[in-house]
């Protein structure tokens, strides 16, 4: 220790401190921060379940790898991630033009330690009190007395969260301001807290002695913020005077940490964060959703689950899934989207998941179907889930379903959607044989008409689904796509529409939210769309289409029936034959 002269005995805490650096442990530290933006709130548990299974958090039994990427899936489709990483030692832990990933992660982290066994960094410093030095005990200052921070260390660091949870609102306050003025979210009609009374003499007191207010008192001295955006930035400004506050309670207790063992001196000028935020007005989206929503079941399409459904009251596995299998679909975007594509990856790049069911009564309508018709009807035809109104116990309208009256055979010649107000209203189908069907509010002279040739088929079919900003919890289908085998498209949407934030449009001046895509593809190999079935209404109101999904045929069919045709007809000039053979011998 070496005194130094010109360091006042007053001074001197302040320029030493009460301990000095006496060496340096070496090894290397890795830090990775993986945040999750939940799109949908109500899934928080489950999306916190997956993913703990992902990330190896909890000591989850992976029964089967498939188990764990489907775990994974889950969490990438239903969360926005973020991942920031630091480390000391170890060098280059990863490839450099390779991107932060929770798989590139697990790799790094497993090949950290040895990273480091080749190439350590000074990662901590070993602190040693003066008191130690024995050159220290001859020449400190007599006036000079221990710093004890071992109390204050526990105490700091609550100061710290509580610091950090006032950084964190300010941020918020910041990005409710720019929403609002954006018109994403709204004020909350709500009634506000009522605080006390402060009499003059405590108001006064509070200049100098704000510590010993209660918090209701602090409360009513900072008073209720104003349901506007002058309220939220005036709400900013007290969010920064409570940070000042606990810089100076830190900079007290740097001076004298002894001052916590006298309980009067714990109290504190600053609100904690739960009661600051009481005065906060409360805000909600400007788009509504009263729609229940289904958690995370473990799948994003799931073949017997009906959990949280309400509009499904049966659990039992049902032979309707011969015919319509429920499996994994994944959501596309639909080409009103494309503009935004670079905002949308921001935010997960894939619209958010839902799972899709059979109701009970799309059940029964299926289960009618195979009973009537011989087996293995299900090689020849499939069909694929309806889509939309999955939130509602009831959807308007009747059960539609080509089923009906296409057999195998049929092949569509051509298609006729109709779109009304930014909503697809109604569909026309017409086969090669001469039938035709048609559902919903339909027009002949609508422009979106898709003609198909003797060997072109459609091979793909992407539904667009999206809720008004009403009570009613209805799903509209705002867009549909058929897809050719040749490579032809015909593509039904509406022009007027503007993105209004994540999953929201504003589509014929109508808002709507909650918006999807979803592609489906032929469960039959060689498979190609011969119809639709789901739920219309043409009479009364709300009139449309609300539910859509697809009937699908294997190519199979048509070669077999050609097949047996050429059969039948070689036969009949067979039996011509031997018929003109047997006329001539009579002759």
């Amino acid at each position: 220790f070496n005194k130094l002269d010109n360091v006042s005995d007053e001074d001197f805490r302040k320029v030493f401190g009460d301990c000095f650096i006496s060496g340096f442990l070496e090894g290397g530290e890795l830090n990775a921060l993986v945040s999750m933006k939940i799109l949908n709130k109500a899934k928080f548990e489950d999306v916190k379940a997956e993913g703990s299974v992902t990330l190896g958090f909890d000591a989850v039994d992976i029964k089967a790898d498939g188990a764990f990427k489907q775990a994974k899936t889950n969490v990438d489709l239903s969360t926005e991630t973020t991942i920031q990483v630091s480390w000391i030692g170890g060098g280059i832990i990863k490839p450099p033009e390779e991107r932060w990933t929770i798989d590139s992660l697990t790799r790094a982290a497993s090949r950290f330690p040895d990273n480091v066994a080749q190439s350590p960094q000074r990662t901590y410093a070993l602190l040693t009190k003066y008191e130690t030095l024995r050159s220290y005990q001859v020449l400190k200052p007599l006036k000079a007395t221990e710093l004890d921070y071992k109390s204050a260390a526990l105490y700091t660091s609550d100061l710290l969260d509580t610091f950090t949870a006032y950084r964190a609102l300010y941020s918020r306050l910041s990005a409710q301001i720019s929403d609002v003025q954006r018109g994403q979210i709204k004020f909350n009609a709500e009634k506000r807290p009522e605080l006390v009374t402060l009499s003059e003499a405590t108001k006064e007191r509070a200049v100098n002695y704000l510590e010993e207010l209660t918090d209701a008192e602090k409360k009513a001295l900072i008073g209720v913020f104003p349901a506007t955006i002058d309220g939220l930035d005036d709400a900013r400004g007290a969010v920064r005077d409570q940070m000042n506050l606990i810089v100076a309670r830190v900079d007290s207790i740097a001076k004298d940490p002894a001052q916590l063992s006298d309980i009067k001196q714990q109290q504190e000028k600053f609100l904690p964060i739960f009661a600051f935020e009481a005065l906060l007005p409360s805000m909600q989206s400007a788009f509504r959703n009263t729609k229940r929503q289904a958690p995370l079941t473990g799948e994003k399409m799931y073949p017997d689950g009906e959990e949280g459904k309400p509009h499904v009251t049966d659990t039992a596995p049902s032979k309707a899934y011969q015919i319509c299998p429920v499996k994994m679909t994944l959501p596309s975007k639909s080409s009103s989207e494309e503009a935004d594509k670079q905002e949308d990856e921001s935010a997960g790049g894939l619209d958010q998941i839902k799972p899709l069911q059979l109701r009970t009564e799309e059940k029964i309508s299926l289960e009618k179907y195979l009973s009537s018709r011989d087996e293995g009807i299900e090689d020849q035809l499939k069909l694929t889930p309806p889509l939309g109104s999955d939130a509602v116990n009831r959807a308007p309208g009747k059960l539609f379903s080509a089923l009906e009256f296409v057999s195998p055979d049929f092949l569509l010649e051509y298609v006729l959607v109709t779109l009304k107000k930014g909503v697809v209203t109604g569909l026309t189908c017409e086969y090669a044989n001469g039938m035709s069907w048609k559902r919903g509010i339909n027009d002949p002279a609508t422009p979106h008409q898709l003609i198909l040739g003797d060997k072109e088929r459609i091979t793909s079919v992407i539904i667009t689904v999206g809720s008004e900003a009403d009570t009613t919890g209805l799903e509209s289908i705002l867009a549909l796509k058929l897809v050719t085998n040749d490579g032809k498209s015909l593509h039904v949407e509406e022009k007027q529409s503007k993105r209004t934030g994540y999953g929201r449009r504003l589509i014929a001046g109508r808002p709507f939210y909650d918006i999807r895509s979803v592609t489906f593809g032929s469960p039959l190999e060689r498979g190609y769309a011969i119809g639709f079935w789901g739920r219309s209404q043409e009479t009364g109101n709300p009139l449309g289409i609300f539910r859509l999904g697809v009937v699908w045929c294997n190519t199979n069919a048509v070669d077999k029936k050609a097949a047996e045709d050429a059969k039948q007809n070689e036969a009949k000039d067979k039996d011509a034959a031997h018929e003109r053979q047997v006329d001539d011998y009579d002759k």
